[in-house]
């Protein structure tokens, strides 16, 4: 399976990347930080079910549709943010433009856009700028 998963990637790169992506090396992260990665996203995953259990059982939530934009280049990078943002109990991407999200936030703090991409974004653009140069 192994074997041939390469050798698919391999006759098929130039269809799914764009040229400026592969020249960018964004598809090679650092490794070590990759690793990493799912540890944090495990932990804010872990941390944010605890603090979304009193708004569902006390009916006492906020939802909110927040736009902001991230300073990420790569598009796997932003698809990766995206998705993390997902995970994280409380927080649904419904799309992903360019450098702009849009996200349902089910208890939102504030709907200033700045303030409220630190608090969605947190570490995970961060950690995904690192990995993804």
């Amino acid at each position: 399976g192994l074997l041939l998963s390469v050798a698919v990637a391999f006759f098929t790169y130039d269809l799914f990347i764009e040229k400026e992506e592969a020249a960018r090396r964004s598809l090679l992260p650092r490794m070590y930080l990759l690793i990493l990665y799912p540890l944090v996203l495990l932990t804010k995953v872990y941390l944010a079910s605890f603090k979304m259990i009193i708004p569902v059982i006390t009916g006492q939530s906020n939802p909110r549709v927040v736009h902001f934009r991230t300073r990420l280049k790569s598009e796997l990078a932003r698809v990766v943010l995206a998705n993390s943002i997902t995970l994280t109990p409380g927080t649904l991407t419904l799309d992903l433009d360019n450098d702009h999200l849009i996200v349902h936030w089910l208890d939102a703090k504030t709907i200033h856009s700045h303030h409220a991409a630190r608090l969605i974004k947190g570490h995970f653009e961060s950690w995904l700028r690192r990995i993804w140069m």
